[in-house]
């Protein structure tokens, strides 16, 4: 977990193919400090594996899943 916020900048440039200062838009990420900790997974524990046979049925369908 790594949280940021994001500055966008408005600045003028010289381009070589362009009389004048040309607008570009400059973003630039700045790190924060949060207080909040993500969970540390074992890496042993990382990895879901599951087995399903051919009689497999559904027993409990979250509506907010995306449909099959």
């Amino acid at each position: 977990y790594s949280p940021f916020r994001l500055l966008p900048y408005l600045v003028h440039v010289h381009s070589s193919a362009l009389p004048g200062l040309e607008p570009c838009c400059l973003a630039l990420l700045e790190k924060m400090r949060s207080g909040y900790e993500a969970p540390r997974i074992p890496a042993n524990k990382r990895i879901f594996t599951t087995t399903h046979t051919p009689g497999c049925v559904f027993l409990e369908v979250d509506e907010r899943a995306v449909p099959l």
